[in-house]
């Protein structure tokens, strides 16, 4: 039978339809089988919430597909209904992608397992299908935090393959257990596993090859990642040297490379370097990109930041204010990087003491940052904070105080704990309170913010130096001294009524507010203390305690401090006499005496016995180990100095510390609270005065090592 031309028209216009269906639905399949390793591999460790995510994989899927991020989106949605409603003509692995998509990881995991086990037990075995439901468990144990189950599931699968018969999937096993050993922080294995996927596309497809550049520059980042800093920039300069070969020194790939490159040599302390080619990345991109691009606006930013590490506030002063030009053109005067980059200008002028001129560019941007930002953004606690420091700066205290008030209490209360732009912001308001004789309250916040610092600062950060100039200016102050001073002597005088003054509590607590005054500089105070305590231990342990003999060293040391050289020699002689027949004769506490003994003698002028006694004490300590090495190094100086002079003057030495084990004042209470050997260490119930105190720690004794 010969059709007609309308129905032949029909049946072919239901043929295309078909067709155009099962196209659309391949598509949509398509992007289903693409989003868990995109998902899982490209935004894992981006520190992005689930729907962040899920829009830049959506983005990745429609790059790969050619496809618009909606349509990837329509498509996904599409194949999510289908699963739910065709469920028992669905594959098991598909269902396990469609939990993945939706976030059900649990049951994503589940079901790829079971896929993978109806896979390992059909007739026909097909590895392809095992490797690509124990991908997908291991991507789903990935999002669960179950980094040991990954690596199992990854073993498995990577078993079934290798990177001569499908790089591509291979990489996306390898990497994905490269991610799971980043996750239980087996960074050597993490970097063994990123070196080998470059090293297997060098070896198959070449160094020049773009997935061998990639790969390559990833393994360099993990290294800068993990503190391998030398490695980091070895692998950087490798991976630049080929992609300047490859795509040429004005491609974008190499710009990113050398802007790598720079923040490793910044790191490493070599920030002119990264200047030199942050400035290059600049030219290339203006001349590719344009002025205006978002590209050149960033990495113009970073040069900025650059030149503020170096502290060429100038120029930093200059870059900022054309990127602030430029930003304003193409993005407007309100956009985060444009006022940012007046912000950046505005520090750069009060770095270089135009304090008025950074005051007025700050409060003009307090208005404009909480108009467009809100009084709590970042940015706009940022200048406020500046402005605060710019009216210290300027003298100008009372206002200054009101303002890094406030802004404390708001960082306080949206940041981590200890978070340092906090503590900088604590710093500033205490220099406010310290300046308007606000002491006692800038004490409490002078104290706060020393003790974190110690705590999350590597040493030599300019913070530390900053805090402690703080703390010296309150020592200057007459007030401020009476201040600690009182603080200090107030739990010594309560005590002292409570137990009686010749208490051994007391005498331990009066002898650390003794060891107190004199690192604050109070030699007169801290003698008399001394002498209160040598006369409770006579009266309470007697002469021939070594706590007694301990304290007579402290008051002839104090004598000596006062420069009564005859008195302290005396004291010396005697206490030396005392410890010969109380210790061992190697003990290190007799050498500590004659040392000091030597070196009183030697202010006295008395210079042949004073050079005898030291050499005598530095010879026998030289080679012990159980000495520091410092204090013995301190000795050899004063031997030095000894030795080059021909005539009787006073000596300029300094003597900090002790040799001596601290001496418990009761021998037969082993519990009883020991003597404080070194000046300025705390006794029992006297609060430590730090950071305000500059107390010597210097001693002899080996510090003590405290391992975890």
């Amino acid at each position: 039978m010969v059709l007609s031309l309308r129905a032949s028209h029909v049946i072919l216009t239901f043929f295309l339809l078909g067709l155009m269906t099962l196209s659309g639905m391949a598509e949509d399949m398509d992007c289903l089988r693409e989003f868990p390793a995109l998902y899982s591999l490209q935004t894992g460790e981006t520190g992005e919430n689930r729907d962040q995510r899920a829009a830049r994989t959506q983005a990745l899927i429609g790059i790969h597909l050619h496809m618009t991020p909606e349509d990837v989106g329509k498509a996904l949605s599409a194949v999510l209904k289908n699963v739910r409603q065709k469920s028992d003509g669905v594959a098991k692995v598909d269902h396990a992608r469609a939990r993945f998509v939706e976030g059900v990881y649990e049951q994503a995991l589940t079901l790829a397992l079971e896929a993978g086990d109806q896979a390992h037990r059909a007739a026909s075995r097909r590895p392809e299908s095992i490797i690509e439901a124990l991908q997908l468990a291991a991507f789903a144990a990935l999002e669960l935090s179950r980094f040991e189950d990954a690596v199992k599931y990854l073993s498995v699968a990577l078993g079934e393959t290798s990177a001569d018969r499908d790089l591509k999937l291979w990489t996306q096993l390898q990497s994905a257990t490269a991610r799971a050993y980043g996750g239980m922080k087996m960074d050597k294995d993490q970097e063994q596993t990123m070196r080998l996927i470059y090293t297997e596309h060098e070896r198959i497809r070449g160094e020049r090859d773009p997935e061998t550049i990639k790969h390559h520059s990833a393994y360099a980042g993990l290294l800068y990642q993990n503190g391998r800093d030398a490695d980091a920039e070895r692998e950087t300069r490798d991976v630049l040297k080929v992609t300047e070969i490859v795509h040429g020194p004005m491609h974008e790939q190499t710009q990113i490379l050398r802007k790598n490159l720079a923040r490793v040599l910044e790191v490493n302390g070599r920030a002119a370097e990264g200047e030199a080619l942050r400035r290059k990345v600049v030219v290339v991109q203006m001349e590719t990109l344009g002025e205006g691009a978002a590209g050149t606006l960033r990495s113009r930013e970073q040069l900025v930041k650059n030149l503020f590490e170096q502290k060429k506030f100038g120029e930093a002063e200059s870059e900022a204010l054309i990127l602030v030009k430029s930003s304003s053109k193409v993005n407007g005067p309100d956009s985060a990087i444009t006022l940012a980059a007046r912000i950046s200008a505005a520090l750069a002028a009060f770095e270089q003491g135009h304090h008025e001129q950074a005051l007025g560019e700050l409060e003009a941007l307090q208005t404009d940052c909480v108009r467009v930002f809100g009084e709590e953004h970042v940015d706009s606690l940022r200048v406020r904070h500046a402005m605060g420091t710019c009216l210290n700066a300027l003298k100008r205290y009372e206002h200054a105080e009101a303002i890094l008030a406030d802004v404390f209490e708001i960082r306080k209360r949206i940041l981590p704990a200890e978070d340092l732009n906090t503590l900088e912001t604590q710093h500033q308001w205490s220099i406010a309170l310290l300046r308007q004789n606000k002491l006692k309250s800038a004490l409490v916040e002078i104290r706060i913010v020393a003790n974190s610092y110690k705590r999350l600062l590597k040493e030599g950060d300019p913070r530390l130096a900053a805090i402690d100039n703080s703390a010296s200016e309150f020592m200057q102050l007459e007030a401020g001294r009476k201040i600690l001073i009182e603080e200090q002597a107030a739990p010594v005088e309560a005590k002292a009524r409570q137990l009686g003054e010749n208490h051994v509590d007391v005498l331990n607590m009066r002898a650390a507010l003794a060891g107190y005054l004199s690192g604050i500089g109070e030699a007169k105070a801290s003698h008399a203390e001394y002498e209160k305590v040598l006369a409770g231990c006579l009266q309470t342990l007697g002469k021939k305690h070594l706590g007694t003999v301990d304290v007579m060293q402290k008051v002839a040391a104090g004598q000596q401090a006062l420069g009564l050289y005859a008195e302290a020699e005396k004291n010396y002689r005697q206490v030396l006499a005392l410890r010969s027949a109380l210790v061992k004769p190697g003990d290190v506490s007799l050498q500590e005496t004659r040392y000091q003994l030597g070196v009183c003698l030697g202010q006295g002028g008395k210079l042949k016995e004073s050079q005898e006694l030291v050499e005598s004490s530095y010879m026998a300590v030289k080679d012990r180990k159980d000495v520091n090495p410092a204090y013995v190094a301190q000795m050899k100086g004063t031997l030095d100095q000894l030795r080059q002079l021909r005539v009787p003057v006073p000596l300029e030495l300094n003597v900090p510390g002790t040799l001596q084990q601290p001496v418990s004042m009761s021998g037969a209470d082993k519990a009883a609270p020991p003597l404080i050997g070194a000046p300025g260490a705390a006794g029992a119930g006297v609060p430590s005065a730090d950071p305000a105190s500059l107390i010597p720690s210097g001693t002899i004794q080996k510090p003590v090592e405290y391992k975890p």
